[in-house]
C-alpha cells in the first residue's frame, strides 16, 4: 500500500494538537478552564470530521458497492459537503449577504480636484 495510512493522518493531527498546547503553555496559558478544553475538543472533532471521517466513510461505502476506485472522489465530495455544513452550523446557518444579493447598490464617487 502506497502513501499515507489513516494512522499517519491521525498522528499528524496529534502533533498539531500538541504543538498548539505547547504554544499555549509558553504563552502562559497553563491549565485552562472547562470552556477552553471544550473549545479544544470541538476543534479536534471539527478537523477529524472534515479531513478523516469522509474518507473513511467513502472507503467503506465504495467497498460495499464494489467500486473501490471511486472512494477518493466520493471522499472529496463528502469532505466538501461536511465542511460546508459545519461552517454553516458554526455561523448558526445565517448568511451575511452583500449589497448585490440584498438588492441594493454600492456607489463609489470619485472626486476630481480642479
Amino acid at each position: 500500500m502506497h502513501g499515507l495510512s489513516i494512522f499517519d493522518s491521525v498522528s499528524a493531527f496529534w502533533v498539531i494538537a500538541q504543538s498548539n498546547a505547547q504554544a499555549q503553555i509558553s504563552a502562559g496559558q497553563t491549565g485552562g478552564t472547562a470552556d477552553q478544553r471544550m473549545a479544544y475538543i470541538q476543534a479536534i472533532a471539527f478537523i477529524f470530521s472534515i479531513f478523516i471521517l469522509p474518507f473513511l466513510i467513502s472507503h467503506f461505502v465504495c467497498k460495499m458497492v464494489r467500486m473501490p476506485t471511486h472512494s477518493t472522489r466520493l471522499g472529496i465530495v463528502l469532505a466538501t459537503l461536511i465542511a460546508a455544513f459545519l461552517f454553516a452550523w458554526k455561523n448558526d446557518f445565517k448568511l451575511r449577504l452583500g449589497p448585490d444579493m440584498k438588492g441594493g447598490t454600492n456607489l463609489v464617487y470619485d472626486i476630481v480636484p480642479n
